[in-house]
């Protein structure tokens, strides 16, 4: 998933920071996040939403068409809607 190694690892480098202090900025553990940069695992779908909530990037793009079909994009974004209704 490039798209989300690249913004993790910019996002990382714009701070200054160690792969530690962007896991614990994320709340996701340090060695999800060197996985996610070095493309070695690809976050889930929650944890893709959770990334793009606390980055302030839309998921869609965070998405990899390799690893998430349309559907699944529209999905997400049906469920935001929704949410966004509740409140």
């Amino acid at each position: 998933m490039k798209k989300i190694s690249k913004i993790l690892k910019d996002y990382k480098e714009q701070n200054h920071w160690t792969y530690q202090q962007l896991a614990d900025d994320l709340q996701i553990s340090k060695s999800n996040i060197y996985a996610y940069i070095k493309e070695k695992r690809n976050p889930s779908l929650k944890k893709l939403e959770e990334i793009s909530k606390k980055l302030s990037v839309d998921i869609a793009l965070l998405l990899d068409n390799s690893f998430i079909n349309k559907e699944e994009v529209e999905l997400v974004k049906q469920m935001k809607e929704k949410k966004k209704k509740k409140s």
